[in-house]
């Protein structure tokens, strides 16, 4: 519990809402002295962004807001008991690293919609999900670094969820942008995928190819960028794919929408390049390359699928 601050009230997070964000806007209800308040309860100058992960603290928030602990916890990334990697994170399995709270990322003009709606600006949890570029709902671009000042939106000088930190900009006044090129049909997948809408998820997921549909979040998002790696690959490249770039991820996103044909082409494009390179050892070195991508994979699943359509593409 937060020193010198008892109370009685019921304050409730909204639906989506991420725990830090949560954690903000009670701290800010409950205590005139909220700054400090704040830095006490997570005990650290700049972890409100780590509230998500910090498991331990969920019962006082929860004693504080007057909720039942799993109110609290509906917004926190649960470590999965059966994998030192997992989290179960709202209705989606991930891995840790594919979410960050480096930045605080948001989406302006939902935000307005919280304020038209006569409800305070809150900070959504899929906006944690470093693959989204957009939001989920409404097709808005995801913005880091405040449209007024420049600077980047970060938890650790958070005044208010809908504020910059730095110069106090009402983040909701901004104009909306949306995805364009690339961006828009990176948005389209991963829109869907982590949709809030059941049947929207549902739904994209007919659309993948066998076994895949099953795979949780994680899976897929791996799957994705290692398609994406081995695609841009060449004997030299390496070292230099990254898959988090847009023009690089699409290529995965195009696979696992074609379905089993044009995955089997995406992992067959490298070594066709190299068993016509004049290079006597590209082909070996090419193979080392894929392997390595599937070997990085957490999923099982992953690392099975892919290994078995690398052996039928080398037949």
């Amino acid at each position: 519990m937060i020193p010198g601050i008892e109370t009685s009230l019921r304050f409730l997070p909204f639906d989506g809402e991420s725990a830090s964000s949560f954690a903000v806007r009670l701290v800010r209800f409950v205590s005139p002295a909220w700054e400090k308040a704040l830095r006490d309860f997570v005990n650290s100058d700049d972890a409100v962004g780590s509230v998500i992960h910090r498991i331990a603290i969920a019962a006082d928030i929860a004693a504080l807001a007057g909720v039942d602990i799993s109110v609290v916890r509906a917004g926190m990334a649960i470590p999965d008991p059966n994998s030192g990697s997992s989290i179960h994170f709202g209705p989606f399995i991930l891995n840790y690293d594919q979410i960050s709270q480096l930045r605080r990322r948001i989406a302006p003009q939902v935000f307005a919609n919280d304020i038209s709606r006569k409800r305070e600006p809150f900070h959504r949890s899929v906006w944690t999900i470093k693959a989204l570029c957009a939001d989920p709902e409404t097709g808005e671009l995801i913005i880091q670094d405040c449209p007024a000042c420049g600077a980047a939106l970060l938890w650790a000088n958070i005044t208010e969820v809908g504020r910059c930190g730095s110069c106090a900009q009402k983040l909701w006044l901004s104009p909306a942008k949306t995805p364009t090129g690339i961006d828009r049909e990176l948005s389209s997948f991963y829109g869907e995928l982590f949709h809030p809408d059941e049947k929207r998820r549902a739904a994209l997921r007919q659309h993948l190819p066998g076994e895949l549909a099953e795979w949780n979040e994680a899976a897929i998002l791996e799957f994705v960028d290692s398609l994406a790696t081995v695609f841009s690959l060449t004997p030299k490249s390496v070292s230099t794919v990254n898959s988090s770039d847009p023009n690089v991820r699409i290529n995965g996103v195009r696979a696992i929408l074609g379905g089993a044909r044009v995955i089997e082409e995406s992992l067959a494009r490298p070594l066709r390049e190299a068993h016509i390179s004049s290079d006597r050892l590209a082909n070996t070195i090419t193979v080392a390359q894929i392997l390595a991508i599937i070997d990085r994979n957490r999923s099982p699943n992953v690392r099975k699928y892919l290994k078995n359509t690398l052996a039928e593409c080398a037949l």
